[in-house]
């Protein structure tokens, strides 16, 4: 273990910088040819923000040039996805004063205070904005989920505040939006109706649909900082992909990924219509339909497709859009070595019986490291503090995470399992230390810069490239593997 210990943090220090040059270069050239179309991705990102941050689309396309390649006819795509992005992007909204427009509520926050997002607003003289992030500040009772017809004044600080006035109309749902929140009223019933107390009912039904939590579990888990980790999300999503491909291992490999597609498909229509959930969906449908793209359908490739599909329908610029796309970067760029450096040794002295254990604890810790390495820095710049505490909790929490999920689904299979099901999960609710003060404290701090916090995501994203081997995941488990790439 110490052997390793020297290697792993010996690596920036085993090379003079000329050698670190032309590693770096044949690295990139190496990724370009792997990953074409998740490149595409960033010089989209570029052209995103060309009209809004133009010093950081021009820091992006600089460090950008190391992966241009050899052959200039192979620019097109890169050139393509950066101009067309750039045309899309309207120019920055800017506009103070009266507007009207749709908002949908995604947050409650204060009295009178919700978070939300405007999807189509208008000025008096007509200049449109589409998907901004804002805070609505309403006198009228809004709901969450529902999407308004709202008029008043929007102010610019540091983030947009829409002051609506009394003149609000409820835009009504389609159809299908009615039936998919039947369907999870019916499957939330059903849940509640299997666990009966208070606590483990809608906690099963926020774990498995996203349902709003209860208010004492919610403030309790957003003081702990593990509020994202009891709500549907990507990850979740993965796992069902991951179980499904399990359960249909012996069909033939053709009919497994369509079986699996039209699951998954009904899932999604099932599961909130959060960002994370469809850049997920979109990952899994384009690796069930990968016997189509030969040798274009990696993990970072598939990536870098949902990047540039979601920026069209989604804000690229809200807190949820940055951090799910960096967590999601961070596990495909830096797992791999991570669950080596934390797995690897303990073959060389343990059975195989032993390892099983080791290879779950190492695998669970290796993707919340890995998770939390780009979005440290994107946490402090949107909410201005880091909590050492949810830190240290989001390390240790998902170990639990997915035993309760596994004795969940079986316990609606097999329903004699919900006794052990309600028992795990109100052992976990009741624990001391949720319910005990926080010893570590929360650090404060002033925003980042945006250009350092771009510039530090560039450069750890160089550190992965350098990391990655030609086989990054051969001492990798099955499931592992299989659950990485669904991501």
């Amino acid at each position: 273990m110490w052997n390793r210990c020297q290697v792993f943090s010996s690596f920036f220090f085993r090379y003079p910088i000329s050698s670190w040059l032309i590693r770096l270069r044949a690295s990139c050239e190496c990724f370009q040819q792997r990953h074409p179309i998740f490149l595409c991705g960033l010089y989209w990102l570029a052209g995103i923000t060309s009209r809004g941050h133009p010093e950081y689309s021009a820091l992006i396309l600089i460090f950008l040039g190391m992966f241009l390649p050899r052959n200039p006819k192979q620019w097109l795509p890169l050139a393509s996805a950066w101009i067309i992005s750039l045309m899309l992007t309207p120019a920055p909204f800017l506009h103070d004063g009266p507007i009207s427009g749709t908002f949908v509520i995604h947050h409650a926050g204060g009295q009178g205070t919700y978070y939300g997002e405007a999807l189509c607003i208008q000025t008096p003289c007509g200049k449109r904005a589409h998907h901004l992030s804002c805070q609505i500040l309403s006198e009228s009772r809004l709901e969450l989920k529902k999407v308004y017809e709202l008029e008043g004044t929007l102010h610019h600080t540091s983030q947009i505040v829409f002051k609506s006035n009394a003149c609000y109309k409820e835009i009504p749902r389609s159809r299908f939006y009615i039936m998919k929140e039947k369907c999870r009223e019916s499957s939330c019933h059903f849940l509640n109706h299997r666990f009966p107390s208070s606590e483990v009912g809608p906690f099963a039904s926020s774990l498995l649909l996203g349902t709003p939590l209860p208010q004492n579990l919610r403030d309790l888990f957003r003081q702990k900082g593990l509020s994202h980790l009891f709500a549907i999300s990507g990850w979740h999503f993965s796992l069902c992909a991951t179980t499904l491909w399990m359960l249909c291992a012996l069909l033939p490999l053709k009919i497994k990924k369509i079986l699996s597609f039209i699951v998954l498909t009904s899932l999604a229509c099932i599961f909130p219509m959060s960002l994370s959930v469809w850049r997920s969906w979109i990952s899994v449908t384009l690796l069930c339909f990968s016997w189509c793209f030969s040798g274009s359908c990696s993990g970072l490739n598939r990536l870098g497709a949902g990047f540039i599909l979601c920026s069209i329908f989604f804000s690229p610029f809200s807190p949820t859009f940055v951090l799910s796309f960096l967590a999601t970067l961070g596990i495909l760029l830096f797992f791999p070595k991570i669950f080596s450096f934390l797995y690897t040794p303990w073959t060389q002295f343990l059975s195989p019986f032993w390892l099983y254990p080791i290879r779950y604890l190492a695998m669970t810790l290796a993707i919340s490291l890995s998770a939390q390495l780009f979005i440290v820095l994107p946490i402090m710049q949107y909410f201005g503090s880091l909590p050492l505490e949810g830190l240290l909790y989001n390390l240790i929490v998902p170990f639990t995470i997915l035993p309760i999920i596994v004795f969940l689904i079986a316990t609606i299979i097999l329903p004699c399992c919900s006794p052990i099901t309600e028992a795990l999960i109100q052992g976990f609710l009741s624990h001391p230390w949720l319910h005990n003060p926080n010893i570590l404290k929360t650090l404060s701090f002033a925003p980042v810069p945006p250009w350092m916090l771009t510039l530090a995501s560039l450069i750890l994203f160089f550190i992965g490239i350098l990391r990655t081997n030609v086989s990054p995941y051969a001492s990798i488990s099955a499931t592992s593997y299989r659950f990485i790439e669904t991501l």
